[in-house]
């Protein structure tokens, strides 16, 4: 019992947060980049960004880059709301400070007549990632 355990706990070391259980990522972590999206324009697509909840990676926030504008820093559980033109964009995610773990950069196709939502999550390897997610709304 004691093994499988041990399995079912190192397969995945952070959890998806559901949007409503995430907290708004603080004033104080919104970084330049954030006044571009902060608002619903005509035709702007809403995505949410969540990351998810967990002790490992918890000491330092991560910061969400879109085509290479810092926008906010998020910790663990902790969530944001864009309102994105459709177009092509760099979304890029790495720890701030970056002592380890590296820069992700993943292109994000945003479509009109959609929402999307994205979760942050990290691996017992120290590697974070940024996918797309049905389980966060």
């Amino acid at each position: 019992n004691s093994a499988l355990a041990l399995v079912l706990l190192a397969s995945c070391a952070t959890s998806p947060m559901p949007y409503y259980k995430a907290s708004p990522v603080s004033t104080s972590n919104l970084l330049d980049g954030y006044d571009r999206y902060s608002q619903p324009k005509e035709g702007s697509i809403r995505v949410i960004v969540v990351r998810d909840s967990g002790v490992l990676g918890a000491a330092a926030p991560v910061k969400l880059s879109i085509d290479g504008i810092a926008v906010a820093k998020l910790w663990p559980s902790q969530r944001i709301k864009l309102f994105l033109p459709p177009q092509d964009y760099i979304f890029a995610i790495e720890p701030s400070p970056r002592l380890s773990g590296a820069l992700v950069e993943r292109e994000v196709v945003i479509k009109s007549g959609k929402s999307y939502a994205f979760r942050i999550s990290l691996d017992w390897g120290g590697a974070f990632s940024l996918q797309q997610s049905t389980h966060l709304q």
